[in-house]
């Protein structure tokens, strides 16, 4: 039952294949910024007879989901293509590298797009589309913030979406703690970028609690006026315990009832026990369950 299965899965996929007559890799959603561009990750495979027109000038260009019934139709107008966002192809098609540039993007761009390939005599299309979604403002950077222990090098990690090469954002973190700060721009397993910030620092007992922005400014193409977003994150110092009191309620008579307390200043909170030093004191010791 299993081969006769995969044997309609086969054929299936191979109609499919014959009916696209391509196949692109690209990411299903894609987020931009108004006044800026957008960096579309695209590779694509043909069958082999029809890699002969890769040769002959190929053009790629990216249909828009609402426009898709008006292509190649006397129904398309010069109204509708001032619809469509500026395009640059920076992949060699001849390597089968479709990576384009979408640019001055506004928020009337938000669409479906589909990817085409032209030659002479040749031109095949993708049947599913990458969403395009363009905001006027900034998605909220993401941080990690792992165990921290008062006196061991501790690490804070934000990381932003970078869509648009030519407006790399900038990282900050306020405040910087006294630590060293590392950024770079990284490529992510689905061909984005995004800028990656690392705050090294030593955390201490003044940290516990302490609340911790990233900050993420993008500069735009049109605007004179950056984008700014943030994340905050409140820090949690693990630390031993410290400024251990001993405190007595009632009168120290022979006999009589005494209420002695022990505290201390610690996170996580440590168990305490009394313990007989010397004949006539008591000493209170504490369990941390701590680093």
């Amino acid at each position: 039952m299993l081969a006769a299965d995969f044997l309609v899965f086969s054929s299936i996929l191979s109609a499919a294949w014959c009916q696209a007559g391509i196949k692109a890799l690209y990411p299903k959603t894609l987020n931009a910024t108004s006044g800026s561009c957008l960096v579309i990750p695209c590779q694509f495979n043909i069958s082999k007879e029809k890699e002969v027109f890769l040769d002959r000038s190929p053009v790629a260009t990216w249909l828009r989901g609402s426009l898709w019934s008006l292509y190649d139709t006397d129904n398309f107008t010069n109204a509708h293509r001032q619809l469509e966002p500026q395009m640059k192809m920076v992949g060699d098609l001849r390597k089968k590298n479709c990576t384009s540039v979408m640019m001055n993007l506004t928020s009337l761009h938000s669409d479906r797009y589909f990817f085409r390939l032209q030659s002479e005599g040749f031109s095949v299309r993708e049947t599913k589309s990458v969403q395009i979604n363009v905001s006027d403002s900034l998605a909220e950077p993401r941080v990690i913030v792992p165990v921290l222990r008062e006196g061991e090098v501790g690490n804070l990690t934000c990381t932003v979406p970078a869509p648009c090469p030519s407006a790399t954002p900038n990282v900050t973190w306020d405040p910087a703690l006294g630590g060293n700060i590392t950024q770079w721009t990284q490529l992510n397993a689905d061909g984005t970028q995004s800028v990656q910030s690392i705050l090294n620092f030593i955390p201490s007992l003044r940290h516990h609690e302490l609340k911790v922005n990233c900050v993420s400014t993008h500069l735009r193409d049109r605007e004179d006026k950056p984008l700014l977003s943030h994340k905050t994150v409140i820090l949690n110092v693990e630390y031993p315990p410290k400024e251990t009191q001993i405190s007595l309620t009632g009168s120290v008579w022979l006999g009589n009832n005494l209420t002695l307390t022990c505290q201390s200043n610690a996170n996580p909170s440590a168990a305490h026990r009394w313990f007989m030093k010397k004949e006539g004191f008591l000493t209170c010791a504490f369990l941390y369950c701590g680093p």
